[in-house]
C-alpha cells in the first residue's frame, strides 16, 4: 500500500501554528510514503514533502474557507495522478500519535476495499488528552474517485458528514487536534483572519470577542472526556511550549483540570 497525506498550508509563524505545525507534519512523514502540502499563500514553504503552491491554490481575497476545500481535492488529484493508494486528509495542527496504527487501519480499508474510512478524532489542552468525540470521512481509497466537501466529501449525489460520538474502539487509530496551543493575541489574531467562521455560521460575529468565545470552549470541552496526560511524543513536544499565557492553559483552568 502506497499511503499518502494531504495537508492544507497556510501562514506557519503566527496565529498558534508556529507552536504545532513542526511535530504535527513529523507524525504525518513517520508513517506516511508521501505528504502533499498545499499553499493558500504564495510565500508558504515546507521541506521533505510534495509542495502544490501556485495561484490557483492562494487566497485571492483573505481567508476561504472553499479554497482550502479545493485545495485538499487538488492534493487527492496529486496522490491519484503519482500511483497512491489511499490519502488521508490532515491538518497543520493536528498529529496523529500512533502511525504504525493509523497505517494498518488504512491498510486494512484498503483489503476490504471500502471506498472511504473514518480518521477519529481527539483533543488536547496542554499536558491533557481528552478521549476520542468524533469523527471525519477524510480517509480514500483513491480508486474510488470521492472528493472533499464542506466537513463532509461527496460523491455522484451523495454526502457523508462529521460525526459527533464516542468511539472507545478506535483510540488507538485516532489522531489529535491540539488547535488551541497559542496565546490569547495569536488567537485573536487568528479568528479574525478567518472571520470567525463567520461566513459559514452567519450568526456569529465576525470579530473575535473573548466574552463570547471563552465560555463556548469550556462549554465543547466539559462535554469531552479527559483520558489523562500526554504521554506520546508528540504531544509533550507541543505541550512542553505552552504556558499559563496559552489558551488551553486557561481553559483547562476553567475546566478544573
Amino acid at each position: 500500500m502506497k499511503l499518502a497525506v494531504i495537508c492544507p498550508l497556510g501562514p506557519l509563524d503566527r496565529f498558534g501554528y508556529q507552536h504545532t505545525w513542526k511535530p504535527c507534519l513529523e507524525s504525518f512523514r513517520a508513517f506516511a510514503d508521501k505528504v502533499y502540502c498545499v499553499a493558500s499563500e504564495p510565500d508558504v514553504q515546507m521541506p521533505d514533502v510534495e509542495m502544490i503552491s501556485g495561484p490557483e491554490t492562494w487566497f485571492e481575497d483573505g481567508f476561504d474557507v472553499h479554497q482550502i476545500v479545493f485545495n485538499m481535492n487538488l492534493g487527492l488529484d496529486r496522490a491519484m495522478a503519482d500511483g497512491m493508494d489511499v490519502a488521508a486528509c490532515q491538518d497543520v495542527n493536528c498529529y496523529v500519535p500512533n502511525g504504525e496504527a493509523f497505517r494498518g487501519y488504512c491498510e486494512s480499508l484498503l483489503e476490504r476495499e471500502r471506498p472511504y474510512g473514518w480518521v477519529y478524532r481527539k483533543d488536547q489542552l496542554g499536558p491533557v488528552m481528552f478521549h476520542v468525540n468524533g469523527r471525519r470521512p477524510r480517509i480514500f481509497n483513491l480508486s474510488y474517485r470521492w472528493r472533499v466537501g464542506m466537513d463532509c466529501i461527496k460523491k455522484n449525489g451523495k454526502t457523508v458528514h462529521y460525526e459527533i460520538d464516542e468511539f472507545p474502539e478506535k483510540e488507538a487509530v485516532a489522531y489529535v487536534d491540539c488547535g488551541l496551543e497559542m496565546t490569547l493575541p495569536d488567537l485573536e489574531a487568528k479568528m479574525n483572519y478567518i472571520r470567525c467562521y463567520h461566513d459559514l455560521v452567519p450568526k456569529r460575529k465576525p470579530v473575535f470577542d473573548w466574552g463570547y468565545w471563552k465560555p463556548y470552549y469550556l462549554a465543547k470541552f466539559g462535554k469531552k472526556r479527559v483520558a489523562g496526560r500526554i504521554s506520546n511524543s508528540y504531544g509533550k513536544t507541543i505541550a512542553d511550549v505552552g504556558n499559563a499565557n496559552f489558551v488551553s492553559w486557561e481553559l483547562l483552568e476553567g475546566l478544573g483540570c
